[in-house]
């Protein structure tokens, strides 16, 4: 706890608009307590903050997790922990062939003092799993009674297996009995956070500002302030926008980053906020947490090591007083460690480094058109396996996670940390092996020479694609470069580009609106890859779960949870649709449930036209039993064993070509204290204190005194 002096310090130097004369006593004569600000430096920018979307940026959801509380949480243990949730039961009834389960949730409010329901969770499912919209973290909740026929259109929305029987009390139903303990694991997931309606309602942009959002987390969003750099002119890889357009109609757009980013204490976490004698500290103990975007690596580590940083156009960024602190002070945190600083022993000798649940990846699209130079003729050339397995080939993963430094050389999709069954056992050190950590230019030219498009053998010096990569991360950069030169002219011959896609100020290019608002930004990196427009691209593909199977499941083509305009559900962002995985896929899901179905029960999964379609899908399935040796009736242990060998498939046929498995790293000074992490996310910072606050402070008047802010 601050000393109020301390507090009553920050008031006056936060609040105060009036000359810094006198300033002393004021300050010891206000009480108004907030608390501490701490200012830090966390991930890449992150430019849209909704938790169904914070998974294809491995650092996106430890800062979306400061904003949404969950209904269960994972502790750094693996052990289920209640977050809104206070207790759950399960209910059977072969008579009536009912299974439930009901959730009973802890009154919480959101941020705008308004109480949280269990309608908010059944609208936040219902918004995944309706068949407008492309979320790939569907399959986590087809368990529920009709989510598959919901997410096909072949009913309503209405008709899902959830429903709120008061404000306290969410009841779920299941198709059959199904595997508890891993739906509960599942709803550990960012992705399945409750959500307000009434806000996420109006606008695709509702998770990019303060003034359009509210959360239900320890921490609120406060602030986003960018800087305007410079007009850019982005080429679109397939000629037109969504609207047919040309994208040279939208050339010299505006480019745009943040400043910074500023989360404050939300005041009605764990707390009714109509009672007033409760202190604010109780549950969240920071007033603020400002985000650093701006600094250039070297700022950072000087603010780190505890210089005042003064570098910036204070005079061109900062409007207020408290703009200045924003960007003027020191740094207490780094929530992750730029590139170019992991050479920095004496800085990384410090760090806490753990797995993260991620890899990062390339996705190859399928659909993509590329001309062949010599008989300009456009061929689909990433639809040939193996030219995606050459590709795969060639990459000396050892180097690049050296190069990368908190990285390791990937051997599968599924990263170290994901759980082998329920929440034990590793899956990766299960699977062993899939793919080589170092490059293998003869198999990978073997590849090559068996590879025929039209007939035709692919010679690489006749193709010329583009690798799109995230403008704002380094380490994406580093690995574009690396996989240029293994693809290029001295590599495998192919004609390589790195096209960096940044971010502007919003024009809607992705999402035509009647109104175009010009106080948030797109990041068009993260746009291109949610509408499949690209040739190459790369990600962190992250784990929704600590089960393979969410990582797995998205590229069956039922379970990709995506959608095409016509609202018809389409295979993968990567095109990739294959008729092996996808009875894989199949088979898991009816695990819980074959033993215990016959084609009359067609009409309850209302996504089969008849008997005989059905049973048609549960011969596929036995097929799928008897040629991997499952015994159905020990689905959990059959489960695995299918995972197992759907990553196997995927690592053969190779849609995605994992590189490295990404590591998180922290690192903070003395002063500060208090900060956890769980299973998923390395920083949680509701308990954080900051100490020796009063030199800090000091440091800031000094930049104040030379300053004239109007």
């Amino acid at each position: 706890m601050m000393s109020k002096r301390v507090i009553a310090l920050l008031l006056c130097l936060l609040m105060c608009m009036t000359a810094m004369l006198g300033c002393s006593e004021r300050i010891k004569a206000d009480a108004d307590v907030k608390g501490a600000y701490i200012t830090m430096y966390l991930t890449d920018e992150v430019y849209n903050f909704d938790p169904a979307l914070a998974y294809m940026n491995e650092e996106a959801e430890s800062i979306v997790s400061l904003l949404f509380a969950r209904l269960f949480y994972l502790s750094a243990d693996g052990k289920l922990k209640n977050d809104l949730a206070t207790e759950y039961e399960i209910n059977e009834d072969d008579k009536t062939k009912e299974y439930t389960m009901t959730i009973t949730i802890r009154d919480a409010w959101w941020s705008d003092k308004i109480q949280l329901t269990a309608d908010d969770i059944v609208f936040a499912w219902k918004r995944i799993l309706n068949s407008e919209n492309s979320f790939a973290c569907a399959s986590l909740l087809f368990d529920l009674k009709n989510a598959r026929a919901v997410k096909a259109g072949n009913c309503s929305v209405d008709d899902l297996g959830v429903c709120a029987l008061n404000d306290n009390t969410l009841q779920i139903t299941f198709e059959k009995p199904i595997d508890y303990d891993q739906f509960l694991l599942n709803l550990t997931s960012l992705a399945l956070v409750p959500l307000r309606e009434d806000y996420v309602s109006k606008s695709d942009d509702w998770a990019k500002k303060p003034g359009t959002m509210v959360t239900s987390g320890p921490f609120k969003l406060s602030k986003t302030k960018f800087a305007v750099n410079e007009k850019v002119s982005y080429k679109d890889i397939n000629g037109t926008n969504e609207k047919g357009e040309p994208y040279e109609d939208y050339r010299n757009e505006k480019q745009a980053t943040y400043s910074i980013l500023v989360l404050e204490r939300n005041i009605c976490y764990l707390r009714d906020p109509e009672e007033d004698d409760i202190d604010l500290n109780k549950e969240v103990n920071p007033y603020r947490l400002i985000i650093y975007c701006s600094k250039s690596a070297e700022d950072l580590l000087a603010a780190f090591n505890g210089g005042v940083v003064n570098t910036i156009d204070v005079d061109g960024l900062a409007e207020t007083k408290e703009d200045i602190f924003n960007v003027c002070g020191d740094l207490f945190y780094m929530g992750s460690i730029p590139l170019s600083l992991r050479t920095n022993s004496d800085l990384m000798d410090k760090a806490d480094i753990t797995n993260a649940l991620s890899t990062m990846s390339f996705y190859l699209n399928e659909n993509a058109m590329i001309k062949n130079q010599s008989t300009k003729e456009e061929v689909a050339l990433f639809a040939n396996a193996d030219v995606r397995l050459a590709l795969s080939l060639a990459l000396d993963r050892e180097t690049i996670a050296n190069t990368l430094v908190l990285a390791d050389a990937a051997t599968g999709l599924v990263p170290e940390g994901i759980f082998n069954k329920g929440n034990k056992g590793s899956f990766r050190k299960d699977g062993g092996a899939l793919i080589s950590t170092t490059a293998n230019a003869s198999a990978a030219q073997e590849a090559l020479s068996r590879a025929r498009i039209n007939d035709q053998a692919v010679n690489p010096a006749d193709y010329s694609f583009t690798i799109r990569v995230n403008a704002n991360d380094e380490a994406h950069l580093a690995l574009a470069q690396a996989a240029a030169a293994a693809w290029g002219e001295e590599g495998l011959g192919f004609n390589v580009k790195v096209e960096e896609r940044g971010t502007i100020i919003n024009n809607d290019y992705y999402k035509p609106t009647a109104s175009v608002p010009n106080d948030i930004c797109d990041d068009l990196y993260m746009e291109s890859l949610m509408a499949g427009d690209y040739q190459v691209t790369i990600l962190d593909y992250c784990a929704y779960t600590t089960d393979a199977y969410s990582m797995l499941s998205p590229f069956a083509a039922d379970f990709s949870g995506m959608v095409d305009k016509d609202f018809n559900m389409v295979a993968h962002t990567t095109g990739y649709n294959s008729e092996k995985y996808n009875a894989l896929m199949e088979a898991i899901y009816f695990l819980p449930y074959f033993n215990q179905i016959t084609s009359a029960d067609y009409k309850s999964f209302m996504i089969y036209d008849s008997a005989d379609a059905f049973q048609a899908v549960l011969d596929g399935v036995a097929a799928v039993y008897e040629e991997y040796g499952i015994d159905a009736s020990k689905p959990a242990d059959a489960k695995v064993t299918l995972l197992h060998k759907a990553e196997e498939l995927l690592m053969q046929e190779m849609p995605v070509i994992p590189v490295v498995f990404n590591k998180n790293a922290t690192v903070s000074t003395s002063d500060v204290k208090g900060v956890k992490s769980d299973y998923y996310v390395s920083y949680k910072f509701a308990g954080a204190s900051l100490k020796n606050y009063e030199d800090y402070l000091k440091d800031f008047e000094n930049i104040y005194a030379q300053k004239d802010p109007k």
